[in-house]
């Protein structure tokens, strides 16, 4: 900004003001500013090497940061995506063992066991008179001491 001294008081030279205030215009209006505050808005206007190279270093590390958010926020959504994966895998595998399960348990079923053993192993039922019942004086546990006598 270029200054110039200015005079004052009429048509001749009485007194030279050293004092005088820029104009200042905002949106198209005269505002009236102090020195002090025209000195620190030049000065701001000002960008040395030290303030440059500390905006390139606060640039730089802003930038850094925002690449790592970045490469976080994929990993998260590649992690989701693996749990999703996993989740339908589990499942898949529960159905799967839900058939099997079910499979087992008609393939094991009494009717069946009573068919497989009295038709392919030549087993036939129990009657009346293959069972034998033991009397126990004890009433808490049993100790076997000897085979039971068959008759």
């Amino acid at each position: 900004m270029e200054r110039r001294d200015t005079y004052v008081y009429g048509n001749t030279v009485r007194k030279n003001d050293s004092r005088r205030e820029e104009r200042v215009y905002n949106n198209g209006e005269r505002v009236k500013v102090s020195r002090r505050e025209m000195a620190y808005r030049e000065r701001a206007l000002k960008m040395n090497g030290a303030y440059a190279l500390f905006l390139a270093v606060v640039s730089i590390f802003c930038l850094s940061v925002a690449v790592m958010y970045l490469g976080v926020q994929a990993d998260i959504k590649a992690a989701r995506r693996d749990i999703t994966n996993l989740k339908n895998d589990i499942n898949t595998m529960v159905a799967k063992n839900e058939a099997i399960d079910y499979s087992i348990n008609t393939y094991i079923s009494s009717e069946h066991v009573i068919k497989v053993a009295t038709k392919e192993l030549g087993m036939v039922e129990a009657d009346s008179d293959h069972v034998v019942f033991y009397n126990s004086t004890d009433s808490e546990y049993t100790v076997q001491y000897k085979d039971i006598p068959t008759k």
